[in-house]
């Protein structure tokens, strides 16, 4: 089966199609957790689907991530900077 953008089929979801901006990935019990070179995090279902977006780094990128029962420890770079946001 080949995953397809939600809202144009014949494409590959957007996140992947600019891979090169994902930072880090992590899964979670919500899906896979993605983290981009623009400080964004984004949690994808099965089908690779946004779920949830927000920023977590603003003006700079996530390096790492971490998520456990239900919450979200991201890193990032430019100034060190630590975010925890709950993902229930």
């Amino acid at each position: 089966m080949l995953v397809k953008d939600a809202h144009d089929l014949a494409e590959s979801p957007h996140i992947l199609r600019v891979a090169s901006s994902i930072s880090t990935v992590t899964f979670s019990a919500y899906g896979l957790v993605v983290a981009d070179m623009h400080g964004s995090v984004h949690v994808l279902n099965k089908e690779f689907e946004p779920v949830s977006s927000w920023v977590a780094h603003v003006g700079g990128r996530v390096t790492h991530m971490v998520e456990k029962r239900g919450y979200l420890v991201t890193l990032g770079v430019c100034v060190l900077l630590l975010s925890l946001v709950s993902i229930v």
